[in-house]
């Protein structure tokens, strides 16, 4: 699949990014020259705008990707899947730091307090969720 970035005052695609191999279902702007992209292949991928290259990827186990969000330091990434579970990314050392596993059904959105300090997840079983994004030591 490909993922096109385009200026808002040209109608010129700037950069075309290649490698899902599967529908891109999320994408999120990370700092200036960054997009993170989600897709149905179950991977999370890092670009480069400027350079129309990949960075860095995650991927699932299981579920399928169906949102992803950062939190407002750029550190932490949080994906949502189909199989209900809810992952905690570290975006610095690429380890899989959380998995929140309650919801009953398909996590279709996923977003970080302002602070960082809790995460909200909404699930087709009808039910926001908040967990704490750093656990209590």
């Amino acid at each position: 699949m490909i993922n096109r970035v385009w200026p808002v005052s040209q109608n010129i695609s700037v950069a075309t990014l290649n490698g899902h191999q599967s529908k891109i279902i999320d994408l999120v702007f990370y700092g200036n020259n960054r997009l993170i992209s989600a897709s149905e292949d179950k991977s999370i991928r890092i670009w480069d705008i400027a350079k129309g290259s990949e960075l860095d990827r995650f991927v699932l186990r299981s579920g399928r990707l169906t949102s992803i969000n950062f939190n407002s330091d750029n550190n932490f990434l949080v994906s949502g899947s189909s199989d209900g579970i809810v992952r905690l990314w570290d975006l610095q050392t690429k380890n899989l730091l959380i998995v929140f596993n309650q919801h009953q059904g398909i996590v279709w959105s996923v977003a970080f307090s302002p602070s960082g300090s809790h995460i909200a997840s909404g699930s087709e079983d009808q039910t926001v969720r908040l967990w704490r994004s750093r656990p209590k030591l």
